[in-house]
Parts: structure tokens; sequence; C-alpha cells
């Protein structure tokens, strides 16, 4: 399937480092809504990942 726009598909380890460094920034960890409009929460910011090959 196709990326959403607020979806991120990465390898685990990854993911596991962008959770621990959003959680330290304050963000809150919400409950999936299952595309339920209008959607209920207020958006927390910007999130920008830039995936460097070395």
């Amino acid at each position: 399937m196709p990326n959403s726009d607020g979806c991120i598909h990465v390898h685990p380890d990854d993911l596991k480092t962008i959770d621990q460094i959003l959680k330290k920034l304050g963000v809150i960890e919400r409950q999936n809504t299952f595309g339920k409009l209008p959607y209920p929460y207020k958006p927390q910011g910007l999130l920008s990942i830039e995936e460097i090959f070395l």
C-alpha cells in the first residue's frame, strides 16, 4: 500500500529511534482514528526526516 499523509515507512530500528526523539520533544502518542473525519486532534507540529545514504 502507498504511504498516506500521516504514514512513514522505515526499518523497525529507525522507527524506535524516531519514537524516542519525538517523545523527548513532547509529542503525545494518540489512538488511531482509522480515517475518522473530521480529525479529532489538534496537530502537534511538523515532522521532517531526511535520509542520508553513506
